[in-house]
């Protein structure tokens, strides 16, 4: 019995460590493709101790931890009036650290920590539908055609409201803490630092809105902010009377430059 008992503790705590590996993974995928900020430097902490906790006995603790990640993430991203997907596929990879850990926990705590492993999942699962396109998720598809997005938007400079033509200049909306947003402005910046085929537009206003951000990239137009509550990097074009979006940043890169998009 007691060589039994072993084995399954060594099995248990074999894939508690397969748990643990998930927040890992969120905290490595977080310094790959997001600036390495404040915000982005104490979620990756915060992974990598909720990782050493799940090997131990207080592996609840890595479950709750977890799931106050992905809740703090998700309230991050409404405040800023945007939606990141670098930081939903962390959450996911979180959400998947704190199924694996629940199935395995057998204490007290137990149905309390499932019913909380299953809000956490029907709230990401529910932004995600909410903020994302299947399509675009699934297969990446190049452009989309919404009916919430205008020809015409809005934007503020200097605390003044201008009104952008989309048929006229394709509109970037982007945020300064997003990866593939950094990676799209530097490449439109290096093709049209003028911003003469584009206009780029920072989600979030007042203390969200960070007016040198585009300078430091060597941009030489106007720093815009609007609010937005959709993925990022979006560039707005209209064509033919048809609003569209592009969320893949070579594509983006492709119309800024006046090349043919490919149709998927």
């Amino acid at each position: 019995m007691q060589l039994k008992d072993a084995i399954n503790e060594r099995g248990i705590f074999m894939r508690k460590l397969l748990g643990g590996g998930f927040f890992v993974a969120a905290g490595v995928y977080l310094v790959v493709t997001k600036p390495l900020d404040i915000i982005t430097l104490v979620a990756v902490a915060a992974c990598a101790v909720i990782a050493g906790l799940s090997a131990t006995r207080y592996s609840h603790w890595s479950i709750i931890g977890g799931a106050m990640l992905i809740a703090g993430s998700l309230l991050f991203q409404s405040a800023l009036s945007y939606r990141c997907m670098d930081c939903l596929k962390a959450d996911i990879l979180i959400l998947a650290g704190i199924i694996s850990l629940t199935v395995l926990y057998g204490g007290k705590f137990r149905v309390s920590l499932r019913v909380m492993a299953s809000v956490m999942t029907a709230m990401l699962a529910i932004n995600i539908i909410l903020h994302t396109d299947p399509a675009e998720t699934a297969n990446a598809q190049r452009s989309l055609s919404i009916n919430e997005v205008s020809r015409y938007i809005t934007a503020s400079m200097d605390e003044k409201n201008i009104t952008i033509d989309t048929s006229v200049k394709p509109v970037l909306f982007y945020s300064p803490t997003c990866g593939p947003c950094t990676r799209a402005v530097e490449a439109l910046v290096q093709a049209d630092p003028e911003g003469r085929r584009w206009v780029p537009v920072q989600t979030g206003t007042g203390q969200n809105f960070d007016s040198e951000y585009l300078k430091g990239k060597g941009y030489r137009g106007e720093s815009l902010n609007a609010k937005w509550s959709g993925m990022v990097p979006a560039l707005v074009f209209t064509r033919e009377g048809k609003t569209m979006i592009i969320y893949d940043p070579e594509e983006i890169l492709r119309l800024v430059r006046g090349e043919t998009l490919y149709e998927g």
